[in-house]
């Protein structure tokens, strides 16, 4: 039973990371799901398949609801607890769905060192972020919300642009012993999601 609740909350924590923009691509969530022993794998119990991931991902029995159009089943709302909400699976379908995000990196949290940590000003959700490539060829990087009902989505603002802007904040701010313990929080944590990265990939 411990076991089963290990794999829910392994699950959940893929799927609340693709909606968020953690995992830029279903490579990332395969990657988070490989590495943890607990989760159910392949026969060969070496890794869990892409197919598998994809259909973790439109799982809508996930979000609490049941759909059947060919046995005339309506969006049903099933009595079951839900992992996440209809609006995080609903995310997660527009990003499976995007063709705007350029394929993942494994050195992303280095290119966005940001992300994880922004929250959209209308929303309150966190957000993602994105390479976009103009008709030329070349790429840009973005910070964007991509909550399906926030009146933002889709809007980016170039990285360089926010980036400045809190270094700027942070240059302006006085800290003291609260803000610290924050400050040291955030960094511990992004140097351990980038040693888990680095782990992964060897």
């Amino acid at each position: 039973m411990n076991r089963l609740h290990q794999s829910s909350q392994r699950l959940w924590k893929a799927l609340e990371g693709f909606a968020t923009g953690r995992f830029q691509s279903q490579s990332e969530v395969k990657r988070f799901l490989d590495a943890r022993p607990e989760f159910p794998k392949d026969y060969r119990g070496t890794e869990v398949r892409f197919d598998r991931v994809k259909q973790f991902l439109t799982n809508l029995l996930y979000a609490g609801y049941l759909e059947r159009p060919e046995r005339d089943i309506p969006l049903t709302k099933a009595v079951h607890e839900p992992l996440i909400s209809y609006d995080t699976y609903l995310i997660i379908q527009d990003r499976l769905q995007s063709s705007a995000v350029a394929p993942a990196r494994q050195d992303i949290d280095t290119e966005f060192p940001l992300r994880g940590f922004l929250v959209c000003s209308k929303c309150g959700r966190k957000i993602t972020s994105c390479w976009s490539r103009s008709g030329t060829g070349r790429r840009y990087p973005y910070y964007l919300c991509q909550y399906r009902s926030c009146s933002e989505k889709g809007k980016s603002v170039q990285r360089d642009k926010v980036e400045k802007q809190f270094e700027a904040l942070l240059r302006s701010l006085e800290p003291d012993e609260a803000t610290f313990a924050v400050a040291d929080k955030m960094f511990r944590d992004a140097w351990d999601r980038r040693g888990t990265w680095v782990s992964m990939s060897v």
